[in-house]
């Protein structure tokens, strides 16, 4: 049997692994639908540092998703030092995170990758700087979803002495102002840090999210990452720096949830204070979103049945991180219309199938409460 590729995946700040494993679904189902016998192994994690919404709403800072998913609490892997000068990235407790996620990589080896997204991807960076200089878990690639200028490079200037040799994939969005100045939309900021031979850059046409929301175009750069992922060297040593995607005459799907504006440090709330001065991580429960990332990809088969029964099949792979409970909550508390459109912000597009899952979903739930 041929080893799998396992590839440890940091989600965002102020996000979960939840979130995550819904915006990376395109590639996860390219994975899926592979016919030969290499198996890649998602492995999702959670930040150590847990932030309440409150208290971030508190000092000015929100995001959508987090009304959608009802989360109460939020994660992080790093603290943003936005008073440092150089122009890029900056993390006040670095070492402390880089440690941490050298913990994970021990805890779930092998690791032959890392793919973040947002904060998850800028740390990948400094992850492959380690595994170059042998200070660290020895890994085959990495991956880099919407990131931002480095400014890692200064705090680690050892590592950082010459380019990097690991083969990197840095994927962004062309719109991804995420980070103000300090975005870096084509990714050759985080690119200049690589050795030129090593480094594929690709572009999407949105803003900062995984996969464009356009479908087709999502499904095809879904599969140039796992082309990726599955010959890191032959991937870097055959592309050349390909243009952006251009956008489908279709319709665009609504944006898989990302995190849509600037976050502030997190020195900035009480919770991730208190983690930076013990350097351990904080104890306050997750949310009921984020304690729903299983450790490895999988959906619900309380789920998968229902859209069996109710001749959605096809869905399973849009909703390839939601659970059933969570959907049921959702039409519960929002009532029938706004759980139209949630799915629709999902990826559902026909309102006949909207309309099928809601009514599988309410049939669902009467059953529950008869039963």
């Amino acid at each position: 049997m041929v080893e799998p590729i396992r590839v440890l995946c940091l989600h965002g700040a102020f996000l979960s692994a939840t979130l995550l494993k819904m915006g990376l679904a395109p590639l996860i189902q390219a994975a899926r639908r592979r016919q030969d016998d290499r198996r890649v192994d998602f492995i999702f994690e959670e930040g150590p540092l847990v932030v309440s919404t409150d208290e971030l709403r508190a000092s000015g800072y929100t995001d959508p998703v987090w009304e959608m998913y009802h989360m109460r609490e939020v994660r992080s892997w790093a603290m943003n030092d936005d008073r440092a000068d150089h122009g890029g990235r900056e993390y006040s407790d670095l070492a402390i995170a880089l440690e941490r996620l050298q913990m994970l990589l021990r805890k779930h080896a092998p690791i032959h990758g890392v793919l973040g997204m947002s904060q998850g991807g800028n740390l990948a960076q400094p992850l492959a700087a380690q595994a170059a200089a042998g200070q660290g878990a020895q890994l085959r690639f990495t991956v880099h979803f919407g990131g931002c200028s480095p400014g890692w490079q200064h705090q680690l200037p050892d590592l950082f002495a010459t380019p990097l040799p690991l083969p990197a994939l840095i994927v962004s969005g062309e719109r991804d102002n995420v980070d103000g100045a300090r975005a870096d939309p084509g990714g050759r900021k985080m690119a200049a840090l690589c050795q030129p031979a090593a480094v594929v850059r690709r572009t999407h046409p949105d803003g900062h999210r995984p996969f464009p929301a356009d479908r087709t175009l999502a499904m095809a750069l879904a599969g140039e990452v796992l082309e990726f992922i599955l010959d890191p060297e032959g991937f870097v040593r055959t592309r050349a720096a390909a243009p952006a995607l251009a956008a489908s005459p279709t319709p665009a799907v609504a944006a898989t949830p990302v995190a849509a504006t600037a976050a502030p440090a997190l020195a900035a709330t009480p919770v991730a204070a208190a983690a930076a001065a013990t350097g351990a991580a904080p104890t306050v429960p997750t949310s009921p979103a984020a304690a729903a990332a299983a450790a490895h990809v999988g959906s619900d088969d309380a789920l998968i049945n229902l859209l069996a029964s109710a001749s959605l099949s096809h869905l399973t792979d849009i909703l390839v991180a939601t659970r059933l409970e969570d959907l049921g909550h959702t039409f519960k508390e929002q009532g029938r219309v706004e759980f139209l459109s949630r799915m629709k912000a999902m990826g559902i597009v026909k309102l006949s199938e909207r309309q099928g899952l809601a009514n599988a979903i309410s049939k669902h739930m009467r059953e529950q409460q008869n039963g």
